[in-house]
């Protein structure tokens, strides 16, 4: 047996991994990524959520109340994310501090247009705050980030300003996030590839600890076809990426970006569904249009097991209907080109090392609560 992953050894990860090797369910989700709503003020063109924008949210009683649920439940992280832009939910603040207080970690991700409204609180309550900007001119950004009015809802010089301002205040505890985007026109390629580098330099200066590329998605869950198209682009910027890290300034470069540079078949990136999906076994997607899987599968009713506007979520994940979900959902050809590869293998890994008999692992206190 291979040197088990240190993340598993987590208390709350192990307890978990330790049941599923039993064949019992985890008592409660590890991390939960929650939709407040799926109202957004932009209208990003490659948006995956663009069908189900506007479709419902969470009444604000509902929402605080949720929050107080997960942190009732024992779940040790949520995401505030996805289907549209948390930041607009009028009781985003209150749940953030419910969870806060509640001992439940969170991650805020936020387009960055709304951060002067929820300064405070999104200074003091998150632990991890991720910017999707994605462009590093006010040129491109419109491009790819426009108003769903036609002009920008925040310029973006303010945002960038409040991004570094929100920097200070958190001492570097944030992250800007930079999406690789291509779109085919009759002109050819529009990418905003080219800013790469020039967006990494602008998070550094700002004060962000953290700069995060990852590549566009489609509605298939695989890289926008036309990236292949700018490899070399993409490469050029990744060397000049590299030379901007230094101690208090972290670059994460996925691995598919990787293979975009690489000039790689992204379609050979597919076809990765697991035997049993372990990654649902520990976490759920909590919207005002149900409870799923994973986000993923966000508004398949294939992966859909409860509804939390009617019932709890302790009820809800304790339901059969939930089982009946998952045996469903490996079945299904949504999941060939599934996103949570890394930890469904890392789950694999603990669960076989619990069925070998293998010796009981040092135990560590939880320090990586997202999953």
């Amino acid at each position: 047996m291979n040197d088990l992953d240190p993340w598993l050894t987590q208390a709350s990860v192990w307890t978990c991994v330790r049941r599923l090797a039993r064949g019992q369910p985890c008592p409660s989700p590890l991390s939960i990524e929650l939709h407040l709503g799926t109202a957004c003020n932009l209208a990003c063109p490659e948006c995956i959520s663009r069908p189900i924008l506007d479709t419902g949210r969470f009444e604000p009683r509902r929402a605080i109340s949720l929050a107080q649920e997960i942190v009732d439940l024992g779940t040790r992280s949520v995401v505030l994310s996805g289907g549209g832009e948390p930041l607009l939910h009028p009781s985003v603040d209150e749940v953030l501090r419910t969870l806060s207080e509640g001992g439940v970690a969170s991650a805020l991700v936020t387009n960055g247009t709304l951060l002067s409204r929820h300064f405070d609180a999104v200074v003091k309550y998150p632990q991890r705050v991720w910017i999707s900007v994605d462009a590093a001119t006010a040129r491109l950004y419109s491009l790819f980030r426009p108003s769903r009015h036609g002009a920008p809802s925040v310029p973006f010089d303010k945002m960038i300003d409040d991004i570094g301002r929100l920097a200070s205040a958190r001492r570097g505890n944030v992250a800007f996030s930079f999406l690789l985007l291509g779109r085919d026109t009759e002109r050819g390629i529009v990418t905003n590839a080219t800013e790469l580098a020039q967006a990494a330099r602008i998070a550094r200066d700002l004060g962000c600890k953290t700069f995060e590329v990852n590549v566009g998605i489609g509605r298939d869950m695989l890289p926008i076809s036309s990236l292949r198209s700018v490899s070399s682009i993409v490469s050029e910027q990744l060397a000049s990426l590299r030379t901007l890290v230094r101690q208090d300034f972290h670059i994460h470069v996925s691995p598919w970006v990787e293979s975009v540079a690489r000039g790689e078949s992204l379609e050979l990136l597919g076809k990765r569904r697991g035997e049993r999906c372990r990654a649902a076994e520990v976490r759920a997607l909590v919207s005002p249009r149900g409870v799923y899987l994973c986000a993923q599968q966000l508004d398949e009713e294939f992966a859909r097991y409860g509804d939390p506007t009617q019932n709890t979520l302790r009820e809800i994940w304790q339901s059969p209907v939930r089982q009946d979900a998952m045996d469903r959902t490996m079945q299904h050809s949504a999941c060939d080109s599934c996103l949570s590869m890394g930890l469904q293998e890392r789950l694999s890994q603990g669960i076989s090392y619990v069925r070998e008999g293998a010796m009981e692992p040092i135990i560590h206190p939880d320090e990586d609560w997202f999953l």
